[in-house]
């Protein structure tokens, strides 16, 4: 019983002691911010493309493209924002601009006009780009581009 006793009296002892020894083993250089370094701080606002389409093949115009925007951030966005369009890789639209006002949380869709007609049709790889300029406040850049693929158009079956 009492080589028992010892045996844990020790074990507690040692576990107490790579425990402290644990506590007091210095931050390695790596980890430490540098001297001067600048920690990046929180602006709450956040811009970002949710979604890509078209006005597809019709009403007028046809296959012009549409961007939704959204404020993912905790702050209102009242300004005008720029964005940029490519299909295919080829940059079709650089520098349109829309003004919004976004709530956290809301939502602003930008569809092109005549201007923009036919520039995407089913099966193009679009992608938006929003402030490619980066003049914004913006949290989170990696939301600011979406790509995503127009889907085939599925004709419904002839009726025999």
């Amino acid at each position: 019983m009492r080589n028992r006793l010892m045996f844990c009296t020790l074990a507690v002892g040692w576990a107490a002691f790579l425990m402290l020894a644990e506590e007091k083993k210095p931050v390695p250089e790596s980890s430490k911010p540098l001297p001067g370094a600048v920690m990046p701080i929180s602006t709450g606002y956040d811009i970002a493309v949710v979604d890509i389409g078209t006005t597809g093949a019709s009403p007028s115009p046809v296959y012009a493209p549409v961007i939704t925007l959204k404020n993912m951030g905790q702050r209102t966005i009242n300004r005008t924002v720029e964005f940029n369009y490519t299909c295919n890789g080829f940059q079709l639209t650089s520098g349109e601009q829309a003004t919004v006002a976004l709530a956290p949380g809301q939502t602003y869709v930008w569809r092109g006009g005549m201007l923009h007609e036919n520039m995407a049709k089913p099966g193009d790889l679009m992608q938006a780009i929003v402030d490619p300029n980066k003049k914004m406040l913006d949290d989170n850049r990696a939301n600011n581009t979406l790509s995503k693929r127009i889907p085939q158009l599925i004709s419904p079956p002839i009726a025999k």
